[in-house]
């Protein structure tokens, strides 16, 4: 699973929650009411960058604002549009595919533009990109370790985190170690039976993400995280350990 994927799924357990909630057009409304939520998420996989916006009167169940009038949302220029509706939910987005190197290190600015032509603006940088470096595989039985690392610091509002799947099925049977101030961190996978006995192939995907502590918006406040989800990596995980395994010999890769 994705990050996007990931995303869209917890968007959609959100939107079960609102579906009786009121929309309201933000020019009928104080920009003070307004809470703004913004994510982007660039994908390698994909290579492509995602950024999200949505606007509601307060925060969790709320009734969502759909921009009108003079309101407008855009990013470096690129005019964010509103999405089909999914149970309610009002989302903006812009995407950009075929992001370059140079795309993946730009500064993106975010504006928010209300009905009297006050600009919000928040900045944001694409967290760099997380490495599995070494690794040593076991088995269903014992589990298995995966070991991370970074070219720059993790910072107080980052953090790490792993998808695993096997089967297409999420495992989330596992244990994040994780240390602040450094370049590299641990993720543990517990024992625990598979969706098909015998060897399996668990899939990692490795997610670095960034929270944003201070975000310009109207007096409700806002939210805003960036995420660079890593393509996939394969993972083979035997039913049992051989010999060699247990010994902490057998490298996992595939």
């Amino acid at each position: 699973m994705t990050s996007v994927n990931l995303k869209l799924g917890l968007t959609l357990l959100l939107a079960l929650t609102i579906t009786s909630c009121a929309q309201v057009k933000s020019e009928h409304i104080a920009t003070s009411q307004i809470y703004s939520d913004y994510s982007a998420t660039y994908s390698e996989r994909a290579n492509t960058l995602t950024i999200d916006a949505r606007f509601q009167v307060g925060q969790g169940v709320a009734t969502q604002v759909r921009l009108s009038g003079q309101s407008r949302v855009a990013v470096n220029g690129l005019e964010m549009t509103e999405q089909p509706s999914i149970l309610g939910l009002i989302i903006y987005r812009a995407v950009i595919e075929k992001v370059t190197a140079e795309q993946l290190n730009e500064v993106y600015r975010i504006n928010y533009h209300d009905n009297d032509g006050k600009l919000y603006q928040n900045v944001f940088t694409i967290p760099q990109k997380v490495f599995v470096y070494h690794s040593r595989a076991f088995s269903a039985e014992t589990g298995f370790k995966v070991n991370w690392y970074t070219e720059n610091i993790l910072q107080p509002d980052e953090e790490v985190h792993f998808i695993f799947q096997s089967e297409g099925s999420d495992i989330v049977n596992a244990e994040t170690r994780k240390t602040l101030g450094t370049k590299t961190g641990s993720i543990f996978m517990k024992p625990q039976p598979y969706p098909k006995g015998g060897n399996q192939d668990v899939t990692a995907t490795i997610i670095r993400t960034k929270r944003y502590a201070t975000v310009q918006a109207p007096a409700v406040g806002g939210s805003l995280q960036v995420q660079y989800s890593a393509a996939p990596v394969t993972i083979r995980v035997r039913e049992k350990p051989s010999e060699s395994e247990s010994n902490g010999n057998w490298f996992f890769w595939k």
